[in-house]
């Protein structure tokens, strides 16, 4: 099978608000998180399929999406902090119900 994909661009736009409590003296920090996002594509034509029957599709990833999170911070000190989240996901032709965010933050 032979796939070839043209040249795409895509554009994403995306606003969230996050809010948490901060208990004096403690180091877990809890949030949640609410979002939107907007992507519109342009181009990405695949071309798949045997030499001779080509079949030809158009990704298409144009519209809103709403996301949805609840995590919780650990400050290690005033410049270092590891996190966890839940996060899911909604749009009009798909639902991701689950991601699971782990990370360390850093400031300067």
């Amino acid at each position: 099978m032979e796939v070839k994909i043209a040249d795409a661009n895509v554009r994403q736009a995306r606003a969230a608000i996050r809010t948490g409590y901060d208990r004096p003296g403690s180091k877990l920090k809890p949030y949640i998180r609410l979002a939107a996002a907007s992507t519109s594509t342009k181009g990405g034509r695949i071309r798949a399929g045997s030499p001779g029957y080509p079949q030809y599709y158009t990704a298409d990833l144009d519209g809103t999406r709403y996301e949805a999170g609840i995590g919780c911070s650990w400050v290690i000190n005033r410049k270092s902090q590891l996190y966890l989240d839940y996060e899911y996901a909604k749009a009009q032709d798909y639902k991701r119900p689950w991601a699971i965010n782990f990370g360390y933050r850093s400031t300067w």
